[in-house]
């Protein structure tokens, strides 16, 4: 029988495969973490969907080379880069918490899913062509061999999701004139295998058919069909002429990944139980990078805003740190805890970090995390890096330690959309609305139920990719203390509940193991959140952080008093207003205007205004929603 492969652990030595069924040699009941190393030869396919409609076509250059980090908010590939029409459906998603050291914030993520967060293949095993990213057309027309035309991008294997194999590959395509569908031909491949960090590639272009106003970049997965597995995640990607051998460095500091939670461990925390807790806040770190190739002192600044501006941050709101940042290198920047505030008409906390003093690419230098502080508790970061359940009926879930006593009224579970293969029957299972049962304990046995409910509760994906569900309680059940809720796998089909590696502990989840609720001493986190009693309403505003409507403004540092706000295309038509503040939080400027998808407005800033750095606080209503947009600004 093969082996689950399973990153950093060898602890539980006889892991199943992805999904393999029971074992007939006696063995107790195992963890499952989906995989697809070790199964039969999988069929080869390609997905239905086709392009449609027309790319636009872009010029490159010097000075505005073809460039993404995808540091831009949103769940998918910037429309002003990348040709993603509504009707395209294999399409890489940019995800936060899913690669491990990125260069910069946010990557784009190739697997076995669509772009509704759903497998391509359902009904069988099936492995090939996945996802696929196209530029825009680049005009290249001016150019000839001589031109020092190079493309490069940083890519990853695996990361804290499943690891492709070796007969899995991430390739890049070149399109040239010849008719299709001999008008893509292959450049690149690299092969899965051995797991590694982020490794920069370099492409020269210098063969005459790429020189042409209609060329354009292709990336494409080659892996299983069926659900998060085989990932590769991809980042940097820069063209440009001019460019020599080994030309991988960039004059560019950045966040990197995604910064800790103020209120660590907890991600999200009932307003009545962070009240509760004697020392809420806690300290937390944040990740900056270097892609230069000289060491870099760049100021790190953290601050906590709350979305509405209801209610004061007192009195250590913002801190700041003096990093010197190590040549190509990524770096944890720690920050001690903000001071307890006063959250009385707060329903969720944001975490603005920001790198100061200004380099070529300011874009990646702000990142704005959003904590919920209203009814749910949570630990995980949003994102399942595995999928997890069991290969026999088995109780599992989360341990739940409450400052003070309390009522639950829901329990929201994240699921990861997989196809479950068993080995023995050859059959193949979407686990989309396979059944299971709630449940919550009050003592560490799965016999100690306070709850048992398997009305209406069947295995379902969300409205967003991959989201959560919420799952309502028959009536609400008194807690207190400890106490432990999760679900009763009925047979032997894992339900593929999402796992966040980002955790670092390795005891809050929990397994029945000879009547005994055990942890399951793998760090990480069962992607289960439960909801308490909450007698405050909670604004739309702050259902979700919306980061698909949020702006990029931009440059900063700002010569010459323009300022340029970009709107991204999955905007929807709206207004909004700015005020431009100094640090001692005085209104400088005031700006106000309609939001248009995919529009950039040019803002000219007041001449009297003196260099230093500005906070940029805009509220905009876009297509039902309400939202904030924070950003520093330096003016020169």
């Amino acid at each position: 029988m093969p082996q689950m492969r399973f990153v950093r652990f060898a602890l539980l030595v006889c892991l199943l495969g992805w999904g393999e069924g029971i074992r007939g040699d006696g063995l107790q009941a195992q963890p499952v973490f989906w995989s697809d190393e070790g199964l039969p030869a999988r069929a080869w396919a390609r997905p239905l969907q086709a392009r449609s409609g027309t790319p636009d076509t872009l010029t490159v250059t010097a000075a505005e080379p073809f460039f993404d980090d995808f540091s831009s908010p949103g769940a998918f590939p910037d429309s002003n880069r990348w040709f993603v029409p509504a009707t395209l459906f294999d399409v890489p998603q940019r995800t936060e918490g899913l690669a491990i050291d990125p260069p910069t914030q946010g990557v784009l993520t190739f697997d076995g899913n669509s772009r509704l967060g759903e497998p391509y293949q359902q009904g069988n095993l099936v492995s090939g062509v996945a996802d696929r990213l196209f530029s825009h057309y680049l005009d290249l027309s001016g150019y000839n061999a001589t031109s020092g035309l190079r493309l490069s991008f940083a890519l990853q294997p695996q990361g804290r999701g499943e690891a492709p194999e070796a007969n899995d590959s991430l390739v890049v395509l070149f399109r040239t004139p010849a008719a299709p569908p001999q008008d893509f031909v292959q450049v690149f491949s690299l092969r899965g295998g051995t797991a590694q960090g982020f490794r920069q590639y370099e492409i020269p272009l210098d063969d005459p058919a790429y020189f042409h106003a209609g060329f354009q970049l292709r990336f494409e997965s080659h892996g299983s069909l069926n659900g998060a597995l085989d990932l590769w995640h991809l980042d940097y990607v820069y063209l440009a002429p001019g460019r020599t051998a080994g030309d991988t460095l960039f004059a560019d500091q950045a966040i990197g990944g995604m910064p800790g939670s103020p209120f660590a461990p907890y991600t999200a925390l009932p307003i009545q139980q962070y009240e509760a807790l004697p020392a809420p806040m806690s300290a937390f770190s944040v990740q900056a990078s270097n892609l230069a190739a000289a060491p870099a002192a760049r100021s790190l600044r953290a601050e906590l805003s709350e979305p509405l501006n209801e209610t004061p941050l007192v009195p250590v709101f913002a801190q700041e740190a003096n990093p010197l940042l190590a040549a190509t290198s990524v770096a944890d920047v720690s920050f001690g805890a903000f001071s307890r505030q006063p959250l009385d008409a707060i329903s969720a906390l944001d975490l603005t970090t920001y790198l100061t003093g200004g380099d070529s690419y300011p874009a990646n230098d702000t990142l704005v995390r959003r904590f919920r502080v209203d009814s749910l508790m949570g630990w995980d970061d949003g994102e399942p890096d595995a999928a997890f359940g069991f290969n026999q009926a088995r109780s599992y879930g989360i341990a739940v330690d409450l400052p003070q006593p309390d009522s639950l009224t829901a329990v929201w579970i994240r699921f990861s959309p997989l196809v479950h293969y068993n080995v023995v029957s050859g059959q193949a299972t979407y686990l989309k609305d396979k059944g299971f049962r709630l449940a919550v304990w009050d003592r560490p046995n799965p016999d100690s139920l306070l709850l048992q409910q398997s009305g209406g509760m069947t295995v379902r994906y969300g409205d967003a990719p991959g989201g959560f569900v919420r799952y309502p309680l028959s009536e609400p059940v008194p807690v207190t203390g400890t106490f432990w809720v999760g679900v009763q796998q009925t047979d032997a089909i894992p339900l593929g509940i999402g796992f966040d590696r980002n955790y670092e502990g390795d005891y809050l989840t929990v397994y029945d193991s000879l009547g005994q609720f055990v942890p399951l001493r793998e760090p990480g986190i069962l992607m289960i959140r439960p909801e308490f009693y909450n007698t405050r309403p909670v604004p739309a505003a702050l259902d979700a952080p919306l980061s698909g409507l949020q702006p990029r403004l931009y440059p900063t540092p700002v010569t010459g008093g323009q300022l340029f706000l970009a709107w991204p295309a999955g905007a929807r038509a709206g207004r909004y207003e700015a005020v431009l503040r100094d640090l001692q939080g005085r209104a400088c400027a005031r700006f106000a205007g309609t939001i248009s998808p995919g529009s950039t407005e040019q803002l000219t800033l007041p001449p009297s205004l003196s260099p230093g750095l500005y906070l940029w606080d805009a509220r905009a209503s876009s297509g039902g929603h309400r939202f904030r947009h924070h950003q520093m600004v330096q003016l020169h």
